[in-house]
């Protein structure tokens, strides 16, 4: 019992030395905080424009105390925006910063290198690696959780990922929206020797230009994507979509939808390496729409685990607003936003007028189109 008591002590003890350290004052930098933090504390930064910080390997919550848009870690195009490489793990938690103008010559805005932080609620846009691989995030031996990200318009000059570049990496990445970036392999996303867990995440509008895979790129790796858009990226050579070399992704409740390839042959939405053996290069697919790729859909082989919609034109579904191939939360509030006009994307039951009639019809279709 005494045991008991003393250890009860202890952890009131504990919660009570944790501390919040604020940016700019009395701490002029988010550096000078974490310099001064201890494990469990919490650097909260006012809006404002701040430089790059490495996170030491510290415990600690960064977090802004207002919207990514006024709180900005920008690199100036000098610097990277984050570095964690001292063995940080997920109760590092970075949260709620607009992380831009990132530059290096890998991981232009967040380099994790042997650690696995928390990212949440970031805006991270306009970084680049200059040599390497990973615009916006490089991962090396790192299992990071990225979760409720914007990450758009980076690039990876020379190298894979415009947007996260993994190996031997295990990121999970929920909630994302990963767009337009672009790279020489792996537009949105490459991974090598890497296990991804891809949840809702919307990635669009990615560019692989001189080489394969405008959404993703997988060598040796088997991601699962669950519940993603994969929609209008492309690719200079295979794989607009997906492109998975000795590779066999899981893909489950997706649409992989109007991805090209300016390779007139094979692999408009996904491309299985012909090179690899199939028993290593074989995606299974299942309760997923592709449609809409050019010049085809799948090519090479895969296993169709069922509920598959698999065509040359997309499903034609009116309450899906934003075109993603999915009625969903997104179309509610485009509905919403375009309440009492008469948006004719909006205007859903075709009265001329948005409204209530169109809120229900979203609502009544939600789900995947068919």
């Amino acid at each position: 019992m005494k045991r008991v008591l003393v250890m009860m002590i202890l952890a009131t003890c504990g919660l009570a030395t944790a501390a919040e350290l604020h940016v700019p004052s009395p701490h002029t930098t988010i550096q000078a905080a974490i310099n001064a933090a201890s494990n469990g504390d919490k650097v909260i930064v006012a809006p404002g424009t701040y430089a790059g910080v490495n996170t030491l390997g510290k415990a600690i919550t960064i977090k802004a105390s207002g919207t990514p848009a006024q709180t900005i870690i920008d690199g100036q195009g000098a610097s990277r925006g984050i570095t964690c490489d001292s063995g940080e793990d997920d109760d590092t938690i970075i949260e709620g910063f607009t992380i831009t103008g990132g530059s290096a010559d890998h991981g232009g805005a967040i380099w994790c290198s042997q650690s696995s932080p928390t990212i949440m609620g970031c805006t991270i846009s306009g970084n680049t690696a200059t040599s390497y691989n990973g615009g916006a995030i490089w991962c090396s031996w790192s299992n990071p959780t990225i979760s409720r990200c914007t990450i758009s318009g980076n690039l990876a000059t020379h190298g894979n990922g415009g947007g996260i570049y993994c190996s031997n990496s295990n990121a999970t990445i929920t909630d994302c929206e990963i767009d337009n970036n672009t790279a020489t392999y792996g537009g949105g996303i490459s991974c090598f020797y890497s296990d991804l867990m891809i949840t809702n995440c919307m990635i669009s509008n990615n560019t692989a230009t001189s080489q394969s895979g405008g959404a993703i790129w997988c060598s040796w790796s088997d991601p699962l994507l669950i519940g993603c858009r994969i929609l209008a990226n492309s690719a200079a050579l295979y794989g607009g979509g997906i492109h998975c070399i000795n590779s066999s992704p899981t893909i489950t409740g997706c649409a992989i939808a109007n991805n090209a390839t300016d390779n007139h042959d094979h692999g408009g939405g996904i491309y299985c390496e012909l090179t690899s053996n199939p028993s290593t290069s074989n995606p299974t697919i299942g309760g997923s729409t592709v449609c809409g790729n050019s010049p085809d859909q799948i090519h090479g082989d895969w296993h169709d685990s069922g509920s598959n919609t698999v065509q040359v034109g997309c499903p034609s579904c009116p309450s899906d607003v934003d075109g993603d191939i999915f009625v969903g939360w997104n179309d509610v509030l485009a509905v919403i936003g375009a309440w009492g006009s008469n948006d004719p994307d909006a205007d859903v039951d075709n009265d001329n007028i948005v409204g209530i009639f169109d809120l229900l019809t979203v609502l009544t279709a939600w789900g995947q189109c068919e």
